[in-house]
């Protein structure tokens, strides 16, 4: 601890923090490595400008190497002695497309062409494959004797370019590899016409729709499309990225056991990208993420795997809403940030803040990154479905009124015009008021019939538009044993593969979709804002319910006239105490939701733990907020770290960083 106003508070915010938790860290290689990286803060400058004593000075504490290991570079790093972090690929390898603009223009001018949706080099081809590995093993080797913090296996990689849509890859390889892959799923091809409403003859012969195919040939049967040749190529490009990035991963593991995996700027969960974070977080191949930021990242990634893997972030110096954010994915799991040439420059000119300020900011993260280890991030028992398949046949809903303009899209427009995402975004705010940081589970789970751990008390279906069969009946019994589900409107209406259920009643209800069902696209152009977005009704099933809740397609986190909000806020408030969910219940504390702000309550050992608040929305000066704590029967005290005085009502959050508070219970 460096001084004590800062001391006290440094303890707190790591006692706060969530991530990842190694109560039981063994003395392996890598659980050591893992460690080093969890229990601290890690502020990485890529490139090798600035001096160490000017990165010291704001306490930048690492670097980013790409040369070659012939390069000079090694004997840089004999010099500066600063760990580094290797990206074995860094945007220039077989997973980034140069000429990805130029194929993408030619489609649009004939898009019965299929030439265009060759990708090469194809990810398929084994010759690439070998390529990628031998000089993954070449990196590897070169940098052996350097103190590597982890090695990045993809960089700004994806079937496309990030989550720009577009039907790669439908080249030879692309091509032989699916026709493979398609019949150890079905045992003929007798099977494959009888789901897809085809008529082939051979394997060989099969050639799944373009995504203009599917438009021209389904948006005629909206909302009922038959979307499953589209949807399992899909599936399959997913499914080939996915092991492509773990073949790379064990490749690390053979060559240096102690050294964590990476991937660095991953696209958000779309339909082209290939990143599905089911996939690529199953199995503890990959130790650490940095996504291109989407809503709801960091939370994805904690949630989905038991705070294990690590969040990175790229942090461009862009004042105080940059400070604000740095401090909320802090909170939410995050352990370093790579940093710019500019940025540096920036915070060595003091932008956006003092240059003393920027390195006791870092300096208090990694701090209290090492108090924090051992505290758990409160969830409450609730946890949010992660699906995959959901995204898309919601995305193809989602996007009607764009139609065939979807090759020209890129990774921010896609951003802010996916439904999906917005929607797992803002409801982790949401939730996030009132203390709750939910576990996330994964549709490869469930469609096995299982949680990965306890069962939550609340399950969110937020949008989980396509669902197997064998997902229902799992969830049906959840709901007999008495847990609470919420849906939507769209609930299940496609199976797994993209094949609708049809006009009929949505599962567990009594309502009918009926023939013209109608959503609410992320534009408003299929129809404008849901009246009744805020009404809910609930169905009896066993000794559990069914929650239908259609506030889900509120964009919580963008809603500037806080309406939305407020109903969201209340209604899911309510839900949130009949389920009998409290944030605090580890601890004996009730706290009650404080609007605008994030509430990160970690459970300690013996009773006590912390509480972080932060702001969620832009301010200008400091605010005071009420918080109510309730003592169930135990002597409850909530002390300031900064002050180490008791609170009662009232907190006041400055402008930029958190407020943290001891909570000691004679529990």
């Amino acid at each position: 601890m460096r001084n004590s106003t800062g001391a006290i508070l440094f303890t707190l915010y790591c006692v706060l923090l969530p991530t990842i938790i190694y109560a039981d860290v063994s003395n392996s290689p890598l659980d050591k490595s893992l460690n080093r990286l969890s229990s601290s803060y890690h502020v990485i400058r890529a490139g090798t400008g600035h001096s160490l004593d000017e990165l010291s000075s704001v306490n930048v504490n690492g670097r980013i190497y790409s040369d070659s290991p012939a390069s000079k570079i090694l004997d840089f790093h004999k010099n500066d002695k600063l760990p580094v972090f290797l990206y074995v690929f860094d945007g220039k390898s077989a997973f980034h497309l140069d000429d990805h603009k130029a194929n993408r223009n030619a489609f649009l001018k004939d898009s019965t062409n299929r030439e265009f949706l060759k990708r090469d080099p194809s990810l398929l081809d084994p010759a690439v494959r070998v390529k990628l590995h031998d000089h993954l093993l070449e990196f590897l080797r070169g940098y052996k004797n350097c103190d590597l913090l982890a090695a990045c296996v993809c960089h700004e990689g994806s079937n496309v370019t990030f989550g720009s849509p577009f039907d790669y890859d439908y080249s030879d390889f692309g091509m032989a590899a699916f026709r493979k892959w398609l019949a150890t799923r079905y045992s003929s091809i007798a099977a494959v016409n009888k789901v897809w409403s085809s008529n082939y003859k051979l394997f060989n012969d099969v050639i799944p729709k373009t995504t203009d195919e599917a438009i021209d040939q389904e948006y005629k049967n909206f909302p009922y499309m038959d979307l499953t040749s589209w949807c399992e190529f899909r599936e399959f490009m997913d499914i080939s990225f996915i092991e492509i990035i773990h073949s790379l991963a064990d490749a690390v593991r053979k060559e240096s056991p102690g050294l964590p995996t990476a991937v660095t700027v991953t696209a958000m969960p779309t339909v082209y990208s290939g990143w599905d974070y089911a996939r690529l977080l199953a199995g503890g191949k990959i130790d650490v993420v940095e996504t291109h930021r989407f809503p709801g990242d960091k939370g994805l990634i904690r949630g989905l795997n038991n705070n294990r893997t690590i969040s990175f972030s790229s942090h461009y110096n862009n004042g105080d809403k940059g400070i604000r954010k740095l401090w909320l994915d802090f909170l939410n799991g995050e352990r370093g940030a790579f940093v710019a040439a500019a940025t540096v420059r920036g915070m060595l000119k003091g932008d956006g803040q003092s240059k003393g300020s920027w390195k006791k900011m870092f300096e208090d993260m990694g701090d209290f990154a090492a108090l924090i280890k051992d505290c758990r991030l409160v969830d409450g028992g609730v946890s949010m479905i992660y699906s995959q398949p959901s995204i898309r046949t919601f995305w193809f809903v989602d996007n009607m009124p764009d139609e065939k303009t979807y090759p020209l899209r890129g990774a921010v427009w896609e951003v802010e015009h996916n439904t999906y995402i917005k929607t797992l975004g803002g409801w982790q705010v949401a939730l996030g008021e009132q203390g709750i940081h939910p576990k996330f589970e994964s549709y490869l789970d469930l469609q096995k019939g299982k949680f990965r751990g306890e069962k939550p008390k609340v399950l969110i279906a937020n949008l989980m538009h396509a669902v197997s069969d064998s997902t229902l009946s799992f969830l049906k019994s959840y709901v007999s044993d008495g847990g609470v589900l919420v849906i939507d409107d769209t609930f299940a209406m496609y199976d797994e593969k993209g094949k609708p259920r049809g006009p009929g009643p949505i599962p567990f209800t009594s309502l009918k979709r009926g023939a013209t069902f109608s959503y609410r696209s992320s534009f408003g152009e299929i129809k404008k804002p849901n009246k009744k977005r805020g009404v809910t009704k609930e169905f009896r099933h066993g000794a559990g319910r069914v929650v239908l809740f259609n506030a889900t397609f509120v964009d919580y986190g963008s809603d500037k006239r806080g309406l939305n909000m407020r109903v969201l806020r209340k209604k899911l408030s309510k839900l949130l105490s009949d389920a009998e969910v409290n944030a605090g219940e580890g601890m004996g504390v009730k706290f009650t939701a404080l609007p605008n702000s994030e509430l990160f309550i970690f459970e300690g050992q013996g009773g006590s733990g912390y509480l972080a608040v932060a702001s969620t929305t832009e301010q200008t000066q400091a605010r005071t907020i009420q918080f109510n704590a309730v003592n169930n029967g135990n002597d409850i005290k909530i002390i300031d770290i900064v002050s180490g005085m008791n609170l009662e009502k009232s907190i006041t959050v400055p402008v930029l960083q958190p407020v943290l508070l001891k909570i000691k219970t004679s529990k």
